[in-house]
């Protein structure tokens, strides 16, 4: 049986620790994320000596309960005493695989909404959208079938009441609202020009 932990290293030689978290059991192996730990703990493994700090059984409570424990150490500390070099949340690597409830998805998706982002950001975010290869004609077919396969599915009472639901907590910004209302006409209009 798998389940979560955050544990704390000890370095005795250098009185250094690190904390960190991991999905799995405690004798797999497992040392820990951190490049520069693991490599004194190669040199000498002798030196270290882990502690769990706390057990966890949901996935996504562990990322939590590791960010609890981190926010205990001082800036100052990160670096020196500490093996860790930032003590805020990694949603990169560890999160990849995790199957969210659809309750954090919602939570998720009402935080994303109404986001306001500085002129530097929407210029990079364009820079980045105009650096892309254009989608080959092959891959738009794709996508086009896919779109296909999706009409006429039939969908649960209970993914019905989701969707439901998702929809009903979205919040749009006036400027969200009007662009939805511009691609409906846009659409609507190729729609009478394919049918005139």
């Amino acid at each position: 049986m798998t389940y979560g932990f955050v544990y704390l290293w000890r370095d005795r030689k250098h009185s250094r620790f690190y904390v960190g978290c991991h999905w799995g059991t405690e004798d797999d192996g497992y040392v820990c994320g951190s490049k520069w730990m693991k490599k004194a703990y190669r040199k000498r493994p002798s030196d270290f000596q882990r502690r769990i700090l706390s057990i966890v059984a949901d996935k996504e409570e562990l990322f939590d309960e590791e960010y609890r424990w981190l926010q205990m150490i001082k800036s100052e500390e990160l670096g020196t005493k500490y093996y860790n070099a930032k003590n805020t949340k990694d949603i990169s690597a560890k999160h990849i695989g995790i199957k969210r409830s659809f309750e954090y998805r919602a939570k998720m998706s009402i935080a994303q909404k109404g986001r306001i982002f500085s002129d530097e950001t929407k210029r990079k975010m364009s820079d980045a959208a105009k650096k892309r290869p254009p989608i080959s004609e092959e891959t738009r077919q794709k996508l086009s079938n896919q779109g296909f396969k999706q009409r006429g599915r039939v969908f649960s009472d209970e993914h019905r009441m989701k969707l439901s639901i998702a929809g009903k907590t979205k919040i749009f910004t006036e400027e969200h609202k009007r662009n939805i209302s511009l691609a409906n006409k846009m659409r609507w209009e190729r729609h009478r020009g394919s049918h005139a």
